[in-house]
């Protein structure tokens, strides 16, 4: 079986839910503490659960410079602790789960109403 990794909006969505703060000011260029945390969180966590680099990582988070994100996740390591780190991640990849699982349903009622015409 192979590894599910969760997109970066997969992460961003599930941060932003636990840290109470909306996507757009997550993604955005808010600097409040809250949601400049929740932002140090989702770039520690997406560092550590998908194969994205830094750079592609600032580009998803309103075109930051990529040594922002370096900076961010270390302090994300600070900010949560473990269990909060590992909660958040595995929720991030039951969410992706769910994700695909209802694209390939709509493919297959895609493929069974062609079948019928």
């Amino acid at each position: 079986m192979t590894k599910v990794t969760p997109s970066l909006q997969t992460l961003a969505e599930i941060v932003a839910s636990h840290y109470q703060v909306p996507l757009k000011e997550l993604i955005g260029k808010s600097k409040t503490k809250k949601n400049s945390q929740a932002r140090h969180v989702f770039c520690t966590l997406a560092r550590k659960n998908t194969s994205k680099s830094f750079l592609t990582i600032a580009r998803f988070l309103s075109n930051r410079d990529h040594t922002t994100i370096v900076h961010s996740a270390r302090i994300g390591l600070k900010i949560a602790d473990n269990d909060t780190l590992k909660k958040l991640s595995q929720l991030a990849v039951e969410q992706h789960k769910l994700k695909i699982e209802h694209i390939r349903k709509d493919i297959n009622n895609a493929r069974e109403s062609n079948a019928i015409t």
